[in-house]
């Protein structure tokens, strides 16, 4: 036996040391590894534990102990050498308890696990080293250490030394490095079953693996709960288990059994989870997924058949089959036909079912708009958690409950107003539904009434317009109704007169409406006896050998045949005897014609003869009771003054030889100053109601050559001469009397332009109570107002032009007013010129008369909506024309009204010399005339201007009328009315 002597308690001293055989080391490294085959470390004898003196081996360890880190940073050694010298060759054997954790520095290899030292006879006592480093790993070991033990085996062929036992050991501790792992992840596999898994398909493997790089040190539990988390499949309850992890290892785990509950319902898969605990560490959950394997429900959707109006919803319901086990979310669009549905309830929309079925609702929006019957359309969108069966769509019919109509409500029920005008009544007009476009109703009285509607202005006219807009539609608006006087007894004291409102829209449902009417009862306040009030007017002077013409008038109308006395006196013996004194003439009616006849008186002066009404039976004698008509001598001699007087002719010879006889024609000459606007119009306006009769200027006292032309070449049967001494003297009147060969000039005149207006008008409407007049009126101050006012008055039947002042209406224009009694007077201008006083004084004057204005923003937009007064709508098989003069110039816009006149459908527009005034443009460019007459030369209107003209009114034919002077250009006009080359 080999004693063995330690030294320093950790080291041990073998005695005689032998030198380590440096050859046969594989050989030498092989029979080791036999042997420790050979011989397992518990078969081995143990060691004593007595120190021997002899044969055995000694062990020092550096420091009293051998420590290295794991890192392999740090190396420790330790020795061994023999106590006694062998007779042969002895090997020493170290081997290591633990693999992996120590290693000689530089050893090819990751551990030391045997290790041989040969010692001879020579080399016995010299110690040999065996020096250690560490070996890295990953694991956390406890207390931050492990140890490996070197065990020290001998072998020799001196018996001394062949003990066969262990002779030593080496307790190496290794200084971990390593940190704790705080992190597991568990897994499970398969990911998922299916819900109807049976036997192993259900056997689930729950893996937890360790995180990161380093692993425990000691065996670790980790805690492991399951639950169904989410889902609809049924799974059975899982009991708690654990997973080991084992020292050292990666991971651990373990089987779990998870049972799914199989059915027939298409659900959502179930989701398991697992969860783990370990006391310091953070274990992550892992996920099971229970597959349903059951098909989707298919979906179908239907209409509620109870009926639907706007306003309320309609119902649809949507059916599952098989029935949805969890809630399902379905997608569906909403549509319509119609404008039913607001807009944030259309289109694409969402529902959850939960069972069979589901209701969804799509409101309806009210409105008051007449519109067509809709519907609406609910269409089942594809998702993923169902199928879309059939039908995949429905529609409810949605009912319209609105009615276009237009509702009008009379303040009593009923409606009646005194014809005296005294109170009015009234009604209200509203529409029964929101029109798309504005409506407008036209509202019209028959004769007997008048209507205001809710504009600004207090006026009771023949029509009013009503406009309703979609946004005001429902705001009634109020018509008031006024009686019109009239000196008729009608029955029962009443009759009735209807308003009609006519409706007019391009919504079509209202542009559809008939008429609807509201009947007015006006109470009667005349009389049933009211006798007729006869008033008396002469015409115009003749000449001795002719008849002179008287009208009386009746007012009110004769119910009967009058039998009405008068008295007929003369001056200059033209009356017959036979013919004066009292007299009698049967009339009924609004009355009739007289006519006394005169006679041929040689040598006598101009007379005349006198007709005046006495009383009589059934009637009463009003103003003009009498009535007296100039008798001019047929020798050279006068002109016929207004009133009848007669004057001197101014410088005609009264003798001489006898001129040529010369056939006179039937034209009637109208003459008047051509620097008096307001005469000028008034001549215009008097041309247009006379035949075959033609204008021409002159100056005050001087008669220009080309008028003296005009009416030496014409021979005119008649001449008119316009206004006073004052605007045309008794110069002139004597060379119109040569010129024209005439012996008496008819004057119309007056004491002022309003005077001269006012007999001209009578002259033109004839005795009062005839046809239903026209008056109109402007500024007698404003030129271009007048001339618009004649070109109006010229182009309407039964019309007059009147004057009035800016500060009031004179005494002229009202008593023609109040004669007349128009049934329509036209105010030409603005306000600053008709004032709204004038407005009222016109409407005083003229009770019942439709009173309107045309008026614009300047004289040319006047002008232009004067000529749209008289020319109506634009139609395209009309051959019209168009007469074009400065609006500057007074006396080209008279010559032009002239024209005009005696022009077939025609206007008076006006423009600037240089260039066309926009409303005549768009006036042109409207009515597209056939023929544009231009009144002036080119420095009235320039060539410039034609040409616009010529463009806007796209091709039509221009003629220009121009002279030298104002009145070669009123005579080169008078021409070509007259047919004078």
């Amino acid at each position: 036996m080999v004693p063995v002597h330690e030294k320093s308690g950790m080291s041990a001293r073998v005695e005689p040391c032998a030198r380590r055989h440096p050859r046969g080391a594989a050989r030498v490294l092989r029979a080791a590894l036999a042997l420790v085959l050979l011989l397992p470390l518990a078969a081995w004898p143990q060691r004593e534990a007595a120190a021997q003196t002899t044969a055995g081996v000694t062990i020092n360890e550096s420091g009293g102990s051998t420590s290295v880190p794991e890192n392999g940073t740090a190396t420790d050694s330790f020795t061994v050498e023999l106590n006694t010298q062998p007779t042969h060759d002895v090997r020493v054997f170290m081997l290591t308890t633990a693999n992996s954790t120590v290693k000689r520095p530089g050893f090819i290899g990751s551990n030391l696990n045997l290790e041989v030292f040969e010692f001879t006879p020579s080399n016995w006592n010299i110690a040999q080293t065996l020096t250690l480093q560490g070996v890295d790993d990953s694991i956390d070991n406890p207390g931050d250490q492990r140890t490996a033990e070197i065990l020290v085996y001998n072998r020799s062929d001196d018996p001394a030394y062949d003990v066969r036992k262990l002779v030593g050991s080496v307790t190496v501790t290794v200084v971990d490095d390593d940190d704790p792992p705080t992190g597991i992840a568990l897994s499970a596999s398969p990911a998922s079953i299916s819900e109807s898994a049976t036997g192993s398909a259900r056997s689930v493997t729950v893996t937890a693996t360790v995180q990161g790089a380093t692993r425990f040190g000691t065996s670790q539990t980790v805690s492991v709960s399951a639950a169904k988390t989410s889902g609809s499949v049924g799974v059975a309850g899982i009991a708690d288990f654990d997973v080991v992890i084992d020292a050292g290892a990666r991971s651990g785990a373990a089987s779990v059994v998870v049972a799914p509950q199989d059915d027939a319902v298409d659900e959502a898969d179930a989701v398991v989870t697992f969860t783990g605990s370990l006391p310091g560490a953070t274990v992550t959950s892992a996920a099971l997924r229970v597959v349903d394997d059951d098909e989707p429900p298919t979906l179908t959707v239907a209409a509620d058949t109870s009926p639907v109006t706007e306003g309320t919803a309609a119902s649809f319901t949507i059916s599952a089959s098989p029935a949805a086990a969890s809630p399902v979310p379905v997608a569906y669009t909403v549509t319509q036909d119609g404008a039913f549905v607001a807009s944030g309830s259309l289109g694409p929309q969402s529902v959850t079912l939960s069972g069979a079925s589901v209701t969804v609702t799509v409101p309806t929006v009210a409105d008051r708009v007449d519109e067509a019957n809709g519907s609406v359309t609910v269409t089942l969108d594809p998702g993923s958690d169902y199928t879309v069966g059939t039908p995949g769509h429905a529609t409810a019919a949605v009912s319209d409950d609105d009615e276009a109509g237009v509702s009008l409500s009379e303040s009593s029920g009923t409606t009646s107003v005194p014809e005296d005008g005294s109170a009015a009544d009234s009604w209200t007009v509203v529409l029964d539904s929101q029109p798309t476009r504005t409506v407008t109703v036209a509202v019209s009285a028959a004769s007997g009434a008048r209507i205001d509607g809710p504009d600004s202005a207090q006026t009771f006219t023949a029509t009013e317009t009503l406009t309703f807009s979609p946004t005001d539609w429902n705001s009634a608006q109020t018509v008031r109704v006024r009686g019109v006087d009239d000196s008729i007894d009608n029955p029962d004291n009443a009759r009735s007169v209807t308003v009609t409102h006519s409706v007019s829209s391009n919504d079509p449902l209202y542009g559809a409406l008939a008429d609807k009417t509201v009947t007015v009862t006006v109470t009667d306040d005349d009389g049933t006896a009211a006798e007729p009030v006869l008033s008396v007017t002469g015409g115009g002077a003749v000449t001795e050998g002719s008849a002179a013409s008287f009208a009386i008038r009746a007012w009110p109308a004769a119910p009967d045949p009058l039998t009405v006395q008068y008295t007929v006196t003369g001056q200059g013996g033209f009356i017959a005897p036979g013919e004066l004194g009292p007299q009698t003439v049967t009339l009924s009616g609004i009355g009739g014609a007289l006519s006394i006849p005169t006679l041929v008186v040689a040598g006598s002066a101009t007379g005349s003869v006198t007709v005046s009404l006495t009383p009589g039976v059934g009637y009463a004698v009003g103003k003009p009771a009498s009535a007296t008509v100039t008798v001019a001598d047929t020798d050279p001699g006068g002109v016929v003054e207004p009133g009848g007087a007669t004057g001197s002719g101014g410088g005609g010879s009264g003798g001489g030889p006898a001129a040529p006889t010369r056939e006179r024609s039937d034209a009637v000459v109208i003459v008047a100053d051509g620097w008096n606007p307001a005469d000028v119009a008034v001549a215009s306006v008097l041309s247009a109601a006379t035949a075959d009769s033609a204008v021409l200027y002159t100056h005050r006292e001087r008669l220009p050559s080309e008028a003296r032309e005009v009416l030496d070449e014409v021979l005119p049967r008649k001449v008119i001469v316009v206004g006073g001494p004052a605007a045309v003297g008794t110069d002139a009147i004597t060379a119109i009397r040569d010129s024209s060969d005439l012996s008496v000039i008819e004057r119309v005149a007056g004491a002022d332009r309003y005077g001269t207006a006012a007999a001209a008008a009578r002259s033109v409407l004839g005795a009062p109570g005839g046809d239903a007049v026209t008056v109109v009126l402007a500024n007698g101050h404003s030129p271009p107002d007048v001339g618009a006012a004649a070109a109006i008055a010229a182009r309407t039947p039964d019309a007059a032009v009147l004057y009035t002042a800016a500060d009031g209406l004179p005494d002229a224009t009202a008593a023609v007013l109040r004669e007349y009694r128009p049934e329509r007077a036209v105010l030409v201008g603005g306000p600053t010129a008709v004032p709204a006083d004038v407005d009222a004084a016109v409407r005083e004057a003229a009770p019942g008369a439709e009173v309107v204005r045309v008026a614009g923003d300047t004289r040319f937009a006047t002008a232009a909506a004067a000529a749209q007064h008289v020319l109506g709508d634009p139609r395209p098989d009309r051959n019209l024309t168009v007469v074009i003069a400065n609006g500057h110039s007074p006396a080209d816009i008279g010559a032009a009204v002239a024209l005009a006149a005696r022009t077939a459908d025609s206007a008076v527009v006006y423009t600037a010399t240089d260039g066309l005034s926009g409303p005549t443009a768009r006036l042109l460019a409207d009515y597209r005339p056939t023929r544009i007459a231009i009144v002036g030369g080119v420095a009235a209107i320039s060539d410039g201007a034609e040409r616009e003209a010529a463009q806007a009114a796209l091709g039509a034919a221009v003629e220009r009328f121009t002279g030298d002077t104002r009145t070669h250009t009123a005579a080169v006009i008078a021409r070509r009315i007259l047919g004078v080359p």
